[in-house]
């Protein structure tokens, strides 16, 4: 046994989202352990404080593709020529225009630089690289025609311990209220950020 081992019930992971946000737990420390609400924030920031928020948007980088055919190198049997699904969480672009990425690939191990992909929607793309951990993908699409790519047939990156549907309605609520659509391009929602309502940023 560690210090950081320790059982968590399944029953107490929290599978959607607190509604309203800001009815969030919310943990105080001042040498003893508090119990609040998120809503209760404003009570304890004092003149000086500084809140700093990133106000960058998520955008839908989870894609899913396929290989219709094995590359020409490899020979993996028979079973090389059925479709193989990929998923990738494009994390990270590799240039101002946002057509070369690179993504965490499920399952990364099938993967070999060069491979065509189909994505979801019609779209293609290339495996231009497999550094350590990680897939390199080229989309095959005009610098203009990514976001709305994504838009369109992306999927939110939601925590695994977060059990709903890819609607827009869950889009809409793993945004942060104060994301500017002039800034897309977070893969995951900062989460922190989650808790705060029109309405509490107005108080602070």
């Amino acid at each position: 046994m560690t210090p950081y081992t320790y059982t968590l019930p399944p029953e107490l992971l929290a599978h959607t989202a607190a509604e309203p946000r800001d009815s969030a737990k919310l943990l105080r420390w001042d040498g003893a352990a508090h119990d609040h609400v998120f809503r209760d924030l404003p009570q304890f920031l004092e003149a000086g404080d500084v809140l700093i928020i990133n106000t960058s948007r998520v955008i839908p980088a989870r894609v899913f593709g396929t290989r219709a055919s094995c590359h020409p190198e490899r020979t993996e049997g028979p079973s090389s020529t059925k479709p193989q699904r990929f998923e990738f969480l494009l994390h990270k672009p590799l240039g101002a225009d946002l057509t070369s990425w690179e993504a965490l690939a499920k399952p990364r191990r099938k993967l070999t630089i060069g491979d065509e992909l189909t994505l979801e929607g019609g779209a293609h793309a290339r495996v231009i690289g497999l550094p350590a951990g990680y897939a390199q993908l080229k989309l095959q699409l005009a610098p203009e025609a990514v976001q709305p790519y994504l838009e369109a047939h992306g999927h939110t990156p939601l925590p695994p311990y977060i059990k709903a549907t890819d609607t827009p309605q869950v889009r809409a609520r793993y945004q942060n209220v104060y994301a500017d659509t002039a800034h897309p391009g977070s893969v995951a929602a900062p989460t922190a950020g989650l808790h705060f309502t029109p309405e509490l940023l107005a108080t602070l």
